[in-house]
């Protein structure tokens, strides 16, 4: 007697749940782009004043849902928001079709360094430089950005963390011998990423001190400032559209 295979119904599932990983394995290693029809991308990891980018959700000519982040497509340019530290950012663009060779504009939130800066305000970071395990991202230490020029805000140098963690008075010190303004979450790993300099406003929300981070407690002169970096960066982008018309 010729020897029985087990039941097609178990066959049929074992192939199954190989197509769907196959199918998973070029979603998460191949997966299928997006095209934005737009020279300019706005990265921003959480929009502070939530009910001025409801307004703008409204005002989108397309929304997208991407990996749980939005993606708001304007005339001249796209909005990506709702990603929280470089994995889920970086991730994220690897689902944008060219997004090396687009214009790029970040906008976030981070700590200063200085006691000079004693309130929330927009901070235009000129320089990044890498910290604990994110020096393995580069051989040089810090990297240049992109001058935003427009508003006249303050120039400063920043720092990238991995973990808020980090920012023990030991680091403090060095950052401070190291001329350091500004730390955030996301700034060295994009510019790595990205391998050309791009835009990036800070909008101070705390203090980092030998005894620990104290938040600025003015959360409407934070989303203040945060409104106002955004509408600097659209006119910057609407302009510089308008001068090549």
């Amino acid at each position: 007697m010729a020897r029985v295979l087990p039941s097609h119904g178990r066959s049929q599932r074992f192939k199954s749940s190989i197509a769907h990983f196959l199918f998973m394995y070029k979603q998460l290693f191949d997966p299928k782009k997006i095209e934005l029809n737009v020279d300019d991308i706005v990265l921003i990891p959480d929009f502070r004043d939530k009910k001025y980018y409801r307004n703008l959700k409204n005002k989108a000519f397309k929304r997208i849902s991407l990996i749980g982040n939005d993606v708001l497509i304007f005339e001249n340019f796209a909005l990506i928001t709702g990603f929280l530290g470089y994995p889920n950012l970086l991730l994220t663009l690897e689902f944008i079709k060219n997004i090396k060779q687009k214009n790029i504009f970040f906008l976030g939130t981070g700590g200063t360094l200085k006691k000079g800066i004693k309130v929330p305000c927009s901070l235009n970071v000129v320089k990044i430089c890498s910290s604990s395990i994110l020096k393995l991202f580069s051989k040089k230490k810090s990297l240049n950005l992109n001058d935003f020029v427009l508003g006249n805000l303050k120039k400063v140098k920043g720092v990238s963390v991995d973990l808020i963690q980090r920012e023990t008075k030991k680091w403090l010190r060095k950052q401070l011998i190291e001329g350091i303004d500004v730390v955030d979450m996301e700034l060295f790993p994009l510019r790595v990423y990205l391998k050309k300099p791009f835009y990036a406003l800070i909008v101070s929300t705390d203090i980092v001190t030998p005894e620990g981070i104290e938040p600025f407690f003015d959360n409407d002169l934070i989303k203040k400032e945060f409104v106002k970096s955004y509408e600097l960066i659209k006119r910057y982008i609407d302009e510089k559209k308008d001068n090549t018309n």
